[in-house]
């Protein structure tokens, strides 16, 4: 399975997505960051992820007493990845580590109460009961949130304590300072000898703990697991996000999908984002419409969308429908082989190459923006017709827009971006512009972001008219129109 690169993980939304969750544990805010998507093989496991996070919102996240009822839980348990690695090659723990062990157990014990209290059945999701590790570090019974290596470990070390005990109160008593001299050298005795007996304990229970390692183990998986699967529910409830339906058919279709990243930056700018659909067929889909139309960040959100079904997540559109991929390819700006010597074009090349190897694997999607922007015209339009016909025939999903005029679209399934086709320049009143917006602030409200699927290979020309009215120089505009009209 192919995935996305962290730049393009950031530049779709994703990342965005992710700090809007609502993760308690450091698991699982480590699990995060390396979700893998699931493949064709996992499909039924896809399916599961679904049924879980439905349940979790109707179980869970929309009965308030139960949801902070887990998250006060969750949110206390702390990662104890690395001791239990300690544990499972026998190095002696620490008093802290046997501390987290003994916290973690505690708190694992508390869920698995509250799973059972509310009835809680989630799918493959079964904690193990850490009772006889927590009886382990708590041999007084006392059940505190605290270690100590007890007296009840060991009858020789409660003595020798307690002899520590009566030498420190003898000290404290005493003026004579020779006396106070070999008081304080007995003391240093029982402490060395009080040190060798904790750390013998701790090598004892470190090898008793350690025929619960592997249950430990399992148990920090399935609360990061829980973790993340509440966060996915409660994501889906805060934004108002749908189940994807994953099908056998060779169609991509999403109805009004709408991506929040871009949501909260056009938000602060007092805009919002327009939601669009688009249904896509095994082959090439060309999308076509002039700069400033909303390509590229229709583009993103497709990108968003799919990316999280198949990270089995809900997703933002009201209807979304897709088969599991084997993999995602992105090719848009800030392409990172510039930085590592290629030209802008170069770069483009050499990932255009890895997205016909992939077409070439198996059923995913690919997604280019802008394809060979970094040559001339006449180039590029060559390799855009090239790259059209060569994925039209492919078993995969490729998205490909363009400003190019002339692209044989024979056969192949072409959307518009509606952009400004239906605005009037000529009857537009300059009086339309309040005193508080700008030509540039006026221009993105009439915008039409909508994607319109069209038989005809005419690109519209807005350019023309977007350069008069955001107020480009009257003689250069003068000069610009004269070739357009040749």
């Amino acid at each position: 399975m192919y995935k996305l690169k962290k730049e393009e993980i950031r530049d779709i939304g994703l990342n965005f997505v992710f700090s809007q969750m609502k993760i308690l544990t450091p698991m699982g805010r480590n699990r995060i960051k390396n979700l893998e998507i699931f493949g064709k093989d996992n499909k039924e496991k896809l399916l599961v992820e679904f049924s879980n996070i439905s349940y979790c919102l109707d179980n869970i996240i929309n009965r308030k007493e139960v949801y902070t009822q887990f998250a006060s839980i969750l949110s206390k348990i702390k990662d104890i990845s690395g001791t239990i690695t300690n544990l499972k090659k026998q190095r002696t723990l620490d008093i802290v580590e046997l501390y987290e062990v003994k916290l973690f157990s505690y708190y694992v014990n508390s869920l698995i109460k509250a799973v059972h209290t509310n009835n809680i059945s989630i799918q493959n999701f079964e904690l193990e009961s850490l009772n006889d590790v927590y009886a382990l570090l708590d041999p007084e019974g006392m059940k505190l949130p605290t270690f100590m290596i007890y007296d009840d470990y060991c009858e020789n070390l409660s003595k020798i304590r307690k002899d520590k005990k009566r030498l420190e109160q003898e000290i404290r008593n005493e003026t004579n300072s020779d006396l106070i001299e070999k008081t304080l050298s007995k003391r240093r005795d029982l402490v060395y000898q009080e040190e060798i007996r904790e750390q013998e304990i701790r090598k004892e229970l470190t090898k008793k703990l350690g025929h619960f390692a592997y249950i430990i183990e399992k148990n920090i998986n399935l609360v990061t697991y829980l973790d993340l699967l509440i966060a996915k529910a409660k994501l889906a409830k805060d934004y108002k996000c749908n189940c994807p339906k994953i099908t056998d058919t060779y169609e991509i279709h999403l109805d009004n999908m709408n991506n929040p990243y871009f949501n909260s930056i056009l938000k602060e700018k007092g805009s919002s984002y327009v939601p669009v659909g688009l249904k896509l067929q095994e082959g090439a889909t060309v999308i076509t419409g002039a700069n400033m139309g909303g390509k590229s960040l229709t583009l993103k959100t497709l990108l968003l969308n799919v990316t999280l079904a198949q990270l089995g997540f809900f997703v933002f559109a009201d209807y979304v429908s897709l088969p599991v991929l084997d993999y995602i390819y992105m090719i848009m700006d800030d392409l990172q082989s510039v930085n590592r010597g290629l030209s802008s074009f170069g770069a483009e090349i050499k990932a255009l190459d890895e997205a016909i190897d992939l077409s070439l694997s198996g059923r995913g999607l690919i997604v280019m923006d802008e394809l060979a922007r970094g040559t001339n015209p006449q180039e590029g339009k060559a390799i855009v017709n090239a790259v059209v016909r060569f994925l039209n025939d492919k078993d995969t999903f490729s998205v490909i827009s363009t400003h190019y005029d002339s692209i044989d679209l024979k056969d192949v399934v072409q959307y518009r971006v509606r952009g400004l086709k239906n605005i009037d320049f000529d009857k537009l009143s300059v009086s339309s512009i309040s005193e508080s917006s700008s030509n540039h602030e006026l221009l993105q409200q009439l915008m039409d972001y909508t994607l319109e699927k069209c038989e005809d290979e005419a690109v519209p020309k807005d350019a023309l008219n977007i350069c008069k009215f955001l107020g480009l120089n009257q003689e250069l505009y003068s000069i610009i129109k004269k070739y357009y009209e040749e």
